[in-house]
């Protein structure tokens, strides 16, 4: 199978007469997608093509372990998620189209005038997605639009292989989850997936840890505290506990107690004597449970077994987070002096008992009046487990970041419909003097034709995708609705609205004449149906903006996706 790297590489534009043969590799991956809607534009997911069979893997993961992490698109895409944790696909697509198409065009269009244009038409293109066609408030005293938006998203998901009756349930816990975790203090919800033999779904209050069955400290501890009457402390720690190379890389570089560039003790036994020293002042302030983000030396395992003190181990980056708020801990980050003012940086957990979750062990770490949750998701089949919790994140984070701005949009290509057909107005208006008419048109075509393939409608020449003149979304010419769902066939011929199908081979244009779109009322698209397929509407638009101005910088530089 070709590196995702080896697809992906850079090269100078140097005048050679294959380019385009050259960067065709990239350009058939994500046409391929498209074509043969195996990809849903919304999820952080990139599919890797082995001869037939396809495999999803992380965008993020995958530019992590790459060799080169300095390749373009990859990074564009990786900001997009690291910003939004969405359209990191949506974003690589829109790239690589349009460059493909300019360059495509380049014996129409100079690709140094298209770059002009499309610098141009950006202002423009700002403007129209500010419109208000485009945004639907959310109300957060309505649990039901919240369900309707978090269902909107598994359901676009078809890789998880839910029904409507499986997602229903799942979206019930979802935003249960959610809704427990924001408060005056935001907390946070740890996704875990089970084991792909059944679709299940469960929503568990404070963390869970996978625990060793033949460890009786638990049993120890539940009697010690009838079962959960008093408090444990707990102590937190964020750094490697042995004496390895790598101890001093910290894992969180906030909450940091003692000094920041700790290096590697000189011998082990110079290590444990000082791993020693805060362990015993943990244990001698009352700690029964000590939490570490990563690997602990089996030296000090022994020791905190002899004392009586539970260990979790190798917690990972977010269960350990997850732990810190929910117990209220500081990280401690230190081994170099004496940790001071200990008890003020202790957590404490209410209960701890255990859980058999899908045949395996957990420990269940609660705090009374915590606002940490852990939901378990399960599909059938293991593929479609990974892509469901991926799914599940992804509708967590879409909800934390309606907190800050509660806006949705149409989803499901209806947006991109939206812009496509508004940049009509553009070659009408000929306000843009840098060009002819003719090149206008053409790189107007470029733009609408790369947002409508990202956005993962048909773009064949056989496509039969239309728009109405009314709120110029897209339809299929048998639904009774659009491609979103939120407009029904009906409300068009209310508003003596049409359609036109995408001419998509005419060099006049895809769309109709721009004074064949008519303006509508705002207020009839505010209403978020059951069905309606939504979008987080400032990642939406971040993606849009974000891919458009790389494509310029990639052209201006004289850059094209090719093979290395």
């Amino acid at each position: 199978m070709p590196r995702i790297g080896k697809v992906l590489g850079i090269h100078e534009l140097c005048g050679h007469p294959t380019v385009l043969s050259k960067m065709s590799p990239a350009v058939r991956l994500f046409a391929f997608l498209n074509r043969n809607i195996v990809a849903v534009v919304m999820i952080p997911s990139i599919v890797l093509i082995h001869w037939g069979w396809l495999k999803l893997q992380d965008v993020e993961a995958l530019v992590k372990k790459e060799e080169k992490k300095d390749l373009p698109v990859l990074l564009i895409m990786k900001a997009q998620l690291e910003k939004h944790n969405n359209f990191g696909l949506y974003t690589g697509i829109l790239v690589s189209s349009m460059i493909e198409k300019v360059l495509s065009k380049k014996d129409k269009v100079a690709i140094s005038l298209a770059n002009v244009v499309i610098q141009e038409i950006l202002p423009k293109l700002s403007s129209i997605l500010k419109s208000d066609c485009l945004k639907i408030s959310i109300d957060f005293s309505s649990v039901k639009q919240l369900l309707q938006i978090v269902n909107s998203v598994l359901l676009s998901k078809p890789m998880c292989g839910l029904t409507v009756y499986e997602v229903e349930p799942l979206g019930v816990c979802l935003v249960k989850a959610f809704l427990g975790s924001i408060g005056e203090d935001m907390g946070e919800v740890i996704v875990i997936s089970g084991d792909g033999t059944r679709c299940d779904s469960r929503l568990y209050p404070g963390v869970l840890y996978m625990f060793d069955v033949h460890d009786n400290l638990l049993e120890l501890l539940e009697k010690q505290f009838h079962g959960g009457t008093e408090d444990l402390l707990l102590a937190l720690f964020n750094i490697m506990l042995t004496n390895d190379e790598c101890s001093d890389k910290l894992s969180n570089d906030s909450n940091k107690i003692g000094t920041t560039s700790e290096s590697s003790f000189n011998t082990e036994s110079e290590f444990l004597k000082q791993a020693m020293l805060v362990i015993e002042q943990a244990v001698n302030s009352g700690v029964k449970i000590i939490a570490c983000q990563k690997v602990v030396h089996p030296t000090l395992r022994m020791h905190l077994r002899r004392k009586g003190v539970l260990l979790l181990d190798r917690l990972g980056t977010a269960p350990s987070q997850a732990l810190q708020k929910l117990s209220g801990a500081v990280p401690i980050s230190s081994l170099t002096r004496y940790v001071e003012n200990l008890d003020t940086i202790l957590g404490r957990i209410t209960s701890v008992r255990k859980l058999t979750c899908d045949g395996k062990e957990y420990l269940h770490l609660q705090r009374e009046g915590g606002n940490v949750a852990t939901l378990f998701v399960n599909a059938i089949g293991e593929e479609a487990t990974i892509e469901l919790k991926v799914c599940v994140e992804q509708s967590l984070s879409l909800l934390y970041q309606l907190v800050s701005e509660p806006v949705v949009t149409p989803g499901a290509g209806c947006f991109d419909m939206f812009i496509a057909a508004s940049l009509q107005q553009v070659i009408q208006e000929e306000s843009i003097s840098v060009c002819s008419s003719r090149e206008l048109r053409h790189v107007v075509r470029c733009l609408q034709q790369s947002l409508l393939t990202a956005s993962g409608l048909d773009t064949s020449p056989t496509s039969l995708i239309a728009v109405d003149s009314t709120f110029k979304h897209a339809w299929f010419s048998s639904d009774t609705s659009c491609c979103c769902g939120l407009i029904p066939r009906t409300l068009v011929k209310g508003q003596q609205g049409k359609w036109s199908t995408l001419d998509w081979v005419s060099q006049q244009g895809m769309f109709p004449h721009g004074s064949w779109f008519c303006p509508t009322s705002v207020d009839v698209i505010k209403d978020l149906h059951e069905r309606a397929i939504v979008d987080l509407y400032s990642s939406k638009v971040n993606a849009v903006m974000m891919a458009l101005e790389s494509s310029v910088n990639l052209l201006g530089i004289g850059m094209v996706i090719s093979r290395v």
